[in-house]
């Protein structure tokens, strides 16, 4: 989220956003000298490469963003009402990872 510094819980203008990527991503934001800011995201590129054949294409991360004039609260709620109506609209449950492994060497209880 961003503000000007003087949004509130309740008041305030607030832009937000989330990016749809589980994997290694990146967000950046920066603002210019004349104080216009710029937020981008998407794949993190250190360490990343995809090779593409001629014709191939890959399809980036979506990034879904927004705006209030009714402080972090409120971005907030929109973001999760955004998230369950749009998103996840089947409203099933989706099963957790549990990522263990390194604490446990693969050695997990099944109770």
């Amino acid at each position: 989220m961003l503000d000007t510094g003087r949004a509130t819980e309740s008041n305030g203008r607030v832009w937000f956003g989330a990016l749809a990527w589980s994997g290694n991503w990146r967000l950046t934001v920066e603002q210019s000298t004349h104080g216009q800011v710029r937020v981008t995201g998407g794949y993190n590129p250190f360490d990343f490469a995809w090779p593409l054949k001629p014709g191939e294409s890959l399809e980036s991360p979506s990034f879904y963003a927004g705006f209030t004039t009714r402080g972090f609260g409120e971005a907030s709620r929109l973001l999760h009402r955004f998230t369950r109506d749009e998103i996840l609209p089947n409203k099933r449950l989706r099963p957790v990872l549990y990522n263990s492994w390194e604490a446990t060497t693969f050695h997990q209880s099944k109770n």
